[in-house]
């Protein structure tokens, strides 16, 4: 999301590997908590935009660094190779629904 100004709930939903109805679900406690708006896209109506509100923002530039220590305590306490292991492992999961 941080990387585009906008992004559509279908596009949010396939980056997360997510089926459409799950991601917009997901999406409303942030919306209701003021994070990121949802609305009509320009372009074409019938599709939702998501964007950061200032305070979606906000509390994103707050958690990369907490997020980046959090991965460098994970790789010091395992080790670089176990690190990426667990990370190309976890992208390989598929789960059937």
């Amino acid at each position: 999301m941080n990387e585009l100004e906008q992004a559509s709930v279908n596009s949010v939903a396939e980056k997360l590997e997510l089926d459409r109805t799950t991601a917009g679900k997901n999406l409303r406690p942030l919306e209701k908590a003021g994070l990121i708006n949802v609305s009509a896209s320009k372009s074409d109506a019938r599709q939702h935009v998501i964007s950061l509100t200032k305070a979606g923002y906000a509390a994103l530039k707050q958690a990369v660094p907490l997020w980046r220590r959090a991965q460098s305590r994970f790789e010091s306490a395992n080790g670089a190779a176990k690190a990426a292991q667990l990370r190309t492992m976890l992208r390989e999961i598929k789960i059937e629904t």
